[in-house]
């Protein structure tokens, strides 16, 4: 078994099951990236491979007759890499946030600047008026 550089997976796990029974063998490669199951009953099997980093690879009804030797070669593919990263914040006691506008009036950030009033007519929010500003022509 070889990665898709060509290099030798050592380690990686090898299953093999039958598609006519409940006949199930796993197995590991060895340092030459090879693997053997012996003695295996004729019949049909499913054969997988596996290894730490690279993606499954599975081939689907390979035929075993007695007597002879079913070669199956695998090339695995790099897994995708996910990362996940969970951010928290510890909670802010509403006391100590700043106590900013806490009204729907965005105009009152406006009050108490100097040569700004602000017009209230009973409406749900105030106009700002700004005193001495130039004319624009």
């Amino acid at each position: 078994m070889r990665d898709q550089s060509g290099g030798v997976l050592t380690g990686a796990t090898v299953e093999l099951s039958s598609l006519d029974s409940a006949f199930v063998r796993s197995t590991a490669t060895d340092l030459a990236g090879e693997y053997l199951f012996d003695d295996l009953p004729a019949g049909l099997y499913r054969v997988s491979a596996i290894g730490a980093g690279f993606e499954r690879a599975t081939r689907e009804t390979i035929a075993v007759t007695a007597g002879e030797e079913a070669r199956v070669d695998f090339v695995l593919a790099l897994a995708r890499q996910q990362a996940t990263v969970l951010v928290t914040a510890p909670e802010v006691p509403e006391e100590s946030l700043p106590t900013g506008n806490r009204t729907g009036d965005a105009a009152t950030l406006l009050d108490g600047l100097p040569g700004v009033s602000l017009y209230r007519n009973g409406g749900v929010s105030s106009l700002p008026v700004i005193h001495g500003s130039p004319t624009i022509a």
